[in-house]
């Protein structure tokens, strides 16, 4: 179920979509050209229904590899999957991120996420988070990471049933957690969120209830 989880997840994200896209343009070009000296060569008809039939038993080809493979810059390699704790809530969102991420919120037990990562001025950041953040490129993500292998809008954050989760947001190159892909997954206490298989990296800390009532207590008196 896992596996075709991913897979149906996958087939949504804009990696796919490109390939997909640039397979039926690159097929229609072809045919288009083919059928024009197809009859300067006296050639028979037949032989562009075959290899229009042949077009199309493709197709499932290049979803498989696309699905199967990534294209880093050691070459193409097999994907890595997600872990065995990934959710299974991983389907593309219906809804505006924020709004879903508001609706699933609920940090009762699971306490704060503390997070760590250089921004765009290549400088350290530390932040705390008691309510549900988002990762990205664009410059009103929570955190904000300058890589072109960064999606706008990466991976979102959130507590539920007690516990910090993270969902890759369709992002183009993937969320990795701790060295595995994962489309939705459960935080452990302390990990390495990267964004792109070899992209920038997010450290992240679970703290427990009493610290982060403690935390915010502070946080408070700092505010005020």
């Amino acid at each position: 179920m896992t596996r075709l989880m991913n897979f149906l997840l996958d087939i949504t994200r804009s990696r796919m979509t490109r390939a997909l896209g640039a397979y039926i343009v690159t097929v229609l070009l072809l045919s288009r050209v083919i059928s024009d000296f197809f009859p300067a060569f006296g050639l028979p008809v037949t032989l562009l229904r075959v290899l229009g039939v042949l077009a199309i038993l493709g197709l499932p080809l290049v979803v498989f590899l696309v699905w199967r493979f990534d294209v880093t810059p050691q070459g193409v390699v097999p994907k890595r999957r997600g872990q065995a704790n990934d959710l299974v809530d991983a389907g593309p969102l219906d809804t505006d991120v924020g709004q879903w991420l508001r609706t699933r919120h609920n940090g009762f037990g699971a306490g704060h996420a503390e997070a760590s990562w250089t921004d765009v001025a290549g400088n350290l950041q530390r932040r705390e988070f008691y309510s549900p953040f988002v990762i990205g490129r664009d410059i009103a993500s929570d955190i904000r990471l300058s890589d072109e292998r960064v999606s706008r809008t990466h991976a979102a954050l959130w507590a539920e049933g007690g516990r910090w989760r993270v969902r890759d947001l369709g992002s183009a190159n993937g969320t990795w957690l701790d060295g595995k892909r994962v489309s939705v997954s459960t935080l452990p206490q302390n990990c390495k969120l990267r964004l792109h298989e070899d992209g920038p990296i997010v450290e992240l800390a679970v703290a427990a209830v009493e610290e982060t009532v403690v935390a915010f207590q502070s946080k408070t008196v700092r505010d005020n």
